[in-house]
């Protein structure tokens, strides 16, 4: 089944990395996308992805960008052969057949996808000999990173947002400050502090180190602070690491491509939200299609623009073009003149590992959001969900577990007698849609979904291993 479903995967994730993750054909330098999935890839002007705009400008004719993830042709001849012979230089004939195999190599994540359609040349219109295969799963990364900006703004204060068993158990990633609650104290102090809302801490990172929490591990001013729990009690554990944020109100959108509008389609009837879109005819679409949201027609870094616009009374101005310099230059203008939280789109892990934390608040990864739908589809055993952290160095799983004592390495075991893999927390369960928070003492059933942290993505394989099931339950 998870090979079958790589090939539909592939058209998705390749359109993500190409456009969602960097670009598109229709951009103004000032700020909106249009995503355009027909991407010409032999060409030098092609989208910048994960690359800076400078080292695009600056690539080597000889061998491209492209080429560091895309590093074979689209096609060949398809005949007797796999590879058939042919002239790539003769006039195309009805009769001939060509495939067409876009493939993509990700050598950070260990991914490579490669699709092919088969494709017959006719007098008429060509025939696509794979148009019937069956689609099981359709990733739209445009849609995916809607979603996680979304729920950024409806948990003000937190830094990521993630979902487990359909949204009952969330896992959010938030900046501890000091005169919190429980900065400055043990974790086993958490359910004195919550005795009505079970929750549990499952990473903690400081100074860019990973810290494995434990009892007497105190929480300090800055700490990035991941927990779990059940999502009607997330609002209250972020009250112990930090003042809670009033709810958002006042919304100003760098850029009108897809992301932008589909962010503002979502929330325009709770938000008053401003769209700043540079084309004319882009702008006009967008006044077209909102209904609430207000739509202006200039540059998302120009100073009168913003300031005519009132943006020091905004709670959050997100930069959401396709070009990491002008949504970096667009943020940081915004939040000297007074914005009160930025969010931007980042394309670049270096420009996000530099801005992260600073004048802006989150850096979001396009790639990163779309690299965890890929990976729930190529994990090993029933993984329901995997989400990519802190840009690739840590995951967060569910499994679904099955068996029973003999047949699987978990079930109808006490969490404190499982011998997990290094750096990885079995944080909480959910059993007939009940959240459950993992204690040592709580023991794991049959068909429960189990979250597991992982700090070092390393270690993956390893907590595949563990919830995998053994021959004798077949």
């Amino acid at each position: 089944m998870k090979n079958h479903q790589l090939r539909v995967l592939g058209l998705f994730v390749l359109g993500s990395l190409i456009s969602a993750c960097g670009g598109s054909g229709g951009e103004d330098k000032s700020g909106s996308v249009s995503y355009n999935y027909s991407v010409n890839l032999s060409s030098t002007s092609m989208p910048s992805g994960g690359f800076a705009v400078a080292d695009v400008k600056n690539q080597s004719k000889d061998y491209p960008l492209y080429k560091k993830y895309f590093m074979h042709g689209t096609s060949h001849h398809l005949g007797l052969d796999v590879h058939d012979i042919g002239n790539f230089f003769a006039e195309i004939q009805p009769g001939m057949v060509f495939t067409c195999e876009p493939g993509i190599y990700i050598r950070e994540e260990g991914i490579g996808i490669r699709l092919e359609d088969d494709i017959v040349v006719t007098d008429g219109n060509p025939i696509n000999l794979m148009k019937n295969m069956p689609v099981d799963v359709m990733i739209a990364p445009e849609q995916a990173v809607t979603d996680y900006v979304r729920k950024l703004i409806e948990q003000p204060g937190a830094l990521q947002v993630l979902d487990f068993a359909d949204g009952v158990i969330q896992l959010v990633g938030l900046r501890a400050v000091k005169d919190s609650p429980l900065v400055g104290q043990e974790l086993r102090t958490l359910k004195e502090h919550m005795p009505k809302a079970d929750a549990r801490v499952a990473a903690i990172y400081r100074k860019e180190g990973a810290i494995f929490p434990v009892g007497d591990t105190v929480i300090e001013d800055g700490d990035e602070v991941f927990f779990i729990a059940a999502k009607k009690n997330i609002r209250k554990v972020m009250s112990e690491l930090r003042r809670l944020e009033k709810p958002y109100h006042r919304l100003v959108i760098a850029g009108g491509g897809n992301i932008g509008f589909r962010l503002s389609k979502a929330l325009e009837e709770n938000y008053n939200i401003k769209i700043i879109e540079f084309s004319p005819e882009r702008a006009a679409f967008l006044s077209e299609k909102l209904d609430h949201a207000v739509v202006l027609n200039g540059s998302a870094t120009d100073q009168e623009l913003l300031l005519d616009e009132n943006i020091d009374k905004t709670d959050v101005f997100l930069a959401l073009t396709n070009d990491d310099e002008v949504n970096i230059m667009a943020s940081l203008l915004a939040k000297r003149l007074g914005a009160k939280k930025v969010m931007t789109l980042i394309s670049n892990p270096v420009y996000a590992d530099l801005m992260q934390g600073g004048e802006i608040d989150i850096a979001i990864s396009p790639q990163q959001v779309t690299t965890s739908s890929l990976l729930t589809h190529v994990r090993q055993g029933d993984t329901v969900s995997v989400h990519s952290l802190r840009r690739g160095a840590a995951e967060a799983l569910e499994f679904i577990v099955h068996g029973d004592a003999k047949s699987s390495k978990v079930v109808g075991r006490a969490i404190g007698d499982i011998k997990s893999p290094p750096g990885s927390t079995l944080a909480a369960l959910v059993r007939d849609g009940e959240v459950i928070i993992a204690h040592h003492d709580t023991v794991i059933e049959n068909n429960d979904h189990v979250i597991v942290f992982v700090v070092d993505k390393e270690n993956t394989k390893a907590v595949e291993k563990l919830f995998a099931v053994g021959f004798t339950f077949f």
